[in-house]
């Protein structure tokens, strides 16, 4: 995501608040597919994200690259933001456009924590299958 746009989001809880209270719609996207929770999820910005979930943001919303806010919160190792997206339905079995889970993006970014969640979770991706580790490397450099 673009720098200047990622700094927006300190603006955003006040934003969110009114919009709320205007019915806006939480879950508009961006030309890229982006919506507010996947910015909240890449700015690490929990309380804006709690609003944005309890005025109905899709959990699950995939952007044109195929990434969830849940890729974003799991490729920048905040653990809060995976424990409330899980909490809200978040789905742990999404591949993106790369044909990568968040389990592996998870492991490959060496986030002990996270990868636990996921796998507590039921996640059923618990193996590189016919990708290897260095592909896969490659590959999650690509990832938020």
């Amino acid at each position: 995501m673009y720098q200047e746009q990622e700094n927006s989001v300190n603006f955003t809880l006040p934003h969110i608040e009114l919009s709320s209270r205007r019915k806006a719609n939480v879950n508009a996207a961006d030309l890229n597919g982006d919506t507010p929770l996947h910015y909240a999820a890449c700015g690490n910005r929990l309380e804006e994200m709690k609003l944005l979930l309890k005025n109905g943001a899709n959990v699950n919303a995939v952007d044109n690259y195929g990434f969830t806010p849940l890729c974003h919160a799991v490729q920048a190792g905040h653990v809060n933001m995976v424990k409330l997206l899980l909490k809200n339905g978040a789905n742990v079995d999404i591949v993106n456009n790369s044909s990568v889970t968040v389990l592996h993006s998870s492991v490959l970014k060496g986030h002990t924590a996270i990868t636990q969640l996921l796998l507590e979770e039921g996640s059923p991706s618990t193996s590189c299958s016919d990708t290897s580790i260095e592909e896969l490397r490659a590959i999650s450099q690509y990832c938020c």
